[in-house]
């Protein structure tokens, strides 16, 4: 049977294993797995990180990170671990210098847009190829949902691939996630950002 507990440490690597076969390229996955080790780390860390996995005796499965603070979210866990994060991404930027930029404005110019109080936003989700269509996505979904309603937030939002993304665009849909705006990113990527209000959202 699977459940669902809270992130550990011991979870890091292979939590990042999983990010790296689900995200295939992604900006954070390009940068590899040690960087993903030292991000996932600094997520454990910060206050109003959510971390969770699910799992059954065999091992992790799939996993859900976001924030409960998403303003300024990225700065605070660069911040408190600038040199790692540095150090980490050298290897990435000498097999591909062309990254330099886009991980330049993730340091100097850090995103998390500014959101009323009461807003959280989902960072990633993802499940483990062994665990597709086991309905683990959904109970991760579920889990994160309930946590941050527990927690008196009224809104999750989070950002996806607009085109070529059309399961995961319905996942959240089904998830009664709507679509509060598409935005280009400098790299020319059109993401589609959802929010789910909690207030809509019945007690599991």
């Amino acid at each position: 049977m699977i459940n669902v507990r809270r992130f550990t440490k011991q979870d890091i690597k292979r939590v990042v294993e999983i990010h790296m076969n689900a995200f295939e390229g992604f900006f954070l996955t390009s940068l590899g797995p040690r960087f993903l080790t030292v991000f996932y780390s600094a997520l454990l860390d910060d206050p109003t990180g959510i971390g969770l996995v699910a799992y059954d005796e065999k091992g992790i499965y799939g996993f859900v990170v976001g924030t409960i603070k998403p303003s300024k979210f990225y700065w605070r866990l660069i911040l408190s671990r600038s040199f790692k994060f540095l150090y980490s991404s050298i290897p990435s930027i000498a097999r591909n210098p062309k990254i330099l930029p886009h991980l330049l404005r993730g340091f100097l110019l850090p995103t998390g847009a500014a959101r009323p109080e009461g807003w959280s936003t989902l960072l990633s989700l993802a499940v483990a190829k062994e665990g597709q269509n086991l309905g683990i996505g959904h109970l991760l979904m579920v889990s994160f949902i309930t946590e941050v309603k527990q927690l008196g937030l009224k809104h999750i939002n989070l950002l996806t691939d607009k085109y070529d993304n059309e399961d995961v665009n319905n996942f959240y849909y089904k998830h009664n996630f709507r679509i509060y705006r598409s935005l280009e990113t400098p790299e020319g990527r059109w993401m589609n950002e959802y929010v789910l209000d909690l207030a809509q959202v019945h007690n599991s």
